[in-house]
């Protein structure tokens, strides 16, 4: 443990006052351990996601713990399965509320159970933090916050990079039809029109469908550049198969949902191609982002995902307010985020500022599948483009 702890403070990876770039601030009259209440949808058709984010967040915990903690305070992670749904995300949130008597809430799962729980910790004045989830209105709140990138984003970014790197005239748009889903797709499809690019076919589809070839078959037949489909790494690997099948054409992307081992499993080689939108770029040099991905691996004999760094980051973004505030007074942890400028030793990538209150800042990476791995397609930096509009 000893070596193994030098060469965290050395990276930087583990130490709070190292990340947060700055010295360490004792005081505010909190004692004992740091409770974060941690939902992910560890059981259900999410549940893939759900392993990953909770061992992007038990990975924090413990490069923190090891490194004495937060001005000697133990991170606790509670961690509570809400199977992507809402009506079990609540009572998860309540417990955590009202039982545990939580310092933070973390959200390791998708956006409509996020949704649903933002506004408790809100209203009960604790500090509360998205990991991935996308949909606008989860940060509404004074004391909400997200990691990820906010829906509308992925929609304007995959609008850009089909315009002027891929110089797409054409496209068709699938559409899962949930928070996540709709909201993406229906950015993407007003930003590709006011480029110019034709969008000569739609369609919305349900969560958990198996069966896109009748969609995929209309699609052929129109011959667009790009087929744009939201969708999570079930749905996404059944689209990218059945698309090979029916010789559709097209180049496909997509977004942060694909970014799952899963992807590639159900997938196989017919995932090789395909664009995305996400948040963990491999090909970066960013030392927060290269740590991440080696600590996971040797963690837990397995690539890492976009879900394990965002749910990582999340639990260090709460680590890293309660250091620099001194407490884990809501108010002093609100001020501590809103205020943050060039986080740099997050996993996803530098975050810029956090704006609105609550939304992330960061310039967005475009990964490509090229011999069954994700390699680096663009980074989009326009301000126009990657600053929430809140």
């Amino acid at each position: 443990m000893g070596t193994r702890r030098a060469f965290l403070k050395a990276t930087g990876t583990a130490s709070v006052a190292a990340f947060a770039g700055c010295t360490s601030i004792t005081g505010g009259g909190d004692e004992g351990p740091i409770k974060i209440g941690f939902n992910a949808p560890l059981t259900g058709f999410a549940s893939a996601d759900g392993q990953s984010a909770e061992q992007g967040a038990k990975l924090a915990r413990d490069l923190i713990n090891d490194d004495g903690g937060v001005d000697g305070r133990e991170i606790r992670l509670l961690v509570e399965d809400d199977a992507a749904a809402s009506d079990q995300a609540v009572p998860v949130a309540r417990d955590f509320i009202n039982n545990e008597k939580v310092h933070f809430g973390v959200s390791g799962s998708y956006s409509t159970p996020t949704r649903a729980i933002s506004g408790l910790y809100n209203k009960n004045d604790i500090p509360f933090i998205a990991g991935y989830a996308t949909h606008p209105d989860i940060t509404k709140g004074d004391y909400t916050f997200r990691i990820g990138i906010w829906a509308p984003i992925h929609g304007k970014v995959a609008a850009k990079i089909a315009d002027e790197e891929m110089d797409v005239e054409t496209a068709a748009v699938f559409k899962m039809n949930n928070d996540f889903g709709m909201t993406i797709s229906n950015q993407f499809e007003q930003s590709a029109k006011e480029r110019g690019i034709d969008v000569v076919y739609t369609t919305k589809y349900g969560v958990g469908e198996s069966n896109f070839r009748s969609a995929l078959n209309s699609v052929k037949g129109r011959n667009p550049d790009l087929l744009h489909a939201t969708g999570y790494y079930h749905e996404a690997s059944n689209i990218a198969k059945q698309k090979a099948e029916v010789g559709v054409e097209s180049q496909l992307m997509g977004e942060e949902g694909y970014d799952s081992p899963k992807f590639f499993e159900l997938g196989g080689k017919a995932v090789n191609g395909t664009i995305i939108t996400t948040n963990l770029n491999r090909g970066s040099d960013n030392e927060g982002t290269t740590t991440f991905i080696e600590e996971y691996r040797d963690r837990w004999d397995m690539k890492a995902d976009m879900v394990a760094a965002n749910s990582y980051d999340a639990v260090r973004l709460a680590a890293k307010a309660a250091e620099e505030a001194g407490s884990t007074d809501p108010d002093d942890i609100a001020e501590t985020i809103n205020g943050l400028s060039e986080w740099t030793g997050a996993a996803t990538g530098p975050i810029h500022e956090f704006i609105g209150p609550g939304e992330a800042v960061r310039d967005i990476p475009v990964q490509q599948v090229k011999n069954m791995e994700w390699t680096e397609y663009a980074v989009v930096t326009d301000e126009d483009i990657i600053r929430p509009d809140v």
